[in-house]
């Protein structure tokens, strides 16, 4: 079975899931590899793929889908810093800070420069980076403030002195689904 994925997840619970899935048939192949929304869905119409594993953003269109997981997009900060005692924060209370970009050019990324031109306070990372990881060692250097995915950074945030925030905003939570 070819699988494409997004790097969210594939950094959060698409492993676990496979993991319980290929115990349960040892018959099972699978190559797995990370794409973005966009690329997943092509591949799979292409056939290059057979299953993908996408943010319901994505143009969907002509594709079969079913739900799979949600995600919660949260402002991280270092534990120190003046967001880190909020119990949720506005997006545009995050930008008012340096803000540490992860993936530029990712629709995650995309979507919350839309969010953040919506608010007339754009979005100029301090620092921008390819790996959620970095990202979150970024900030935990005390060098901005991010969003990304709880379900991602939830297990790197106790290690790195991290805060988890969630986001004051209706649309922080992605629906991902499984495209076929």
């Amino acid at each position: 079975m070819r699988i494409v994925a997004s790097l969210a997840a594939l950094c959060s619970s698409l492993l676990a899931d496979m993991v319980t899935v290929l115990r349960k048939h040892r018959s099972i192949r699978v190559s797995l590899k990370e794409a973005s929304s966009e690329e997943m869905v092509k591949q799979v119409r292409e056939g290059s793929a057979d299953l993908a594993i996408c943010w319901d953003a994505a143009d969907l269109t002509g594709s079969t889908t079913q739900p799979y997981r949600c995600d919660h997009a949260c402002a991280i900060v270092p534990r120190d810093h003046p967001l880190a005692r909020r119990k949720s924060v506005r997006f545009v209370e995050v930008l008012a800070y340096d803000y540490v970009s992860a993936m530029p050019g990712s629709m995650m990324e995309t979507r919350l420069r839309q969010h953040a031109g919506a608010t007339g306070m754009p979005m100029v990372p301090r620092v921008e980076l390819q790996s959620f990881n970095g990202v979150a060692g970024v900030v935990a250097a005390g060098l901005g403030v991010s969003v990304l995915p709880r379900e991602v950074v939830e297990p790197l945030a106790g290690s790195l002195a991290l805060r988890i925030v969630p986001l004051a905003e209706a649309w922080s939570t992605r629906q991902f689904v499984i495209c076929f």
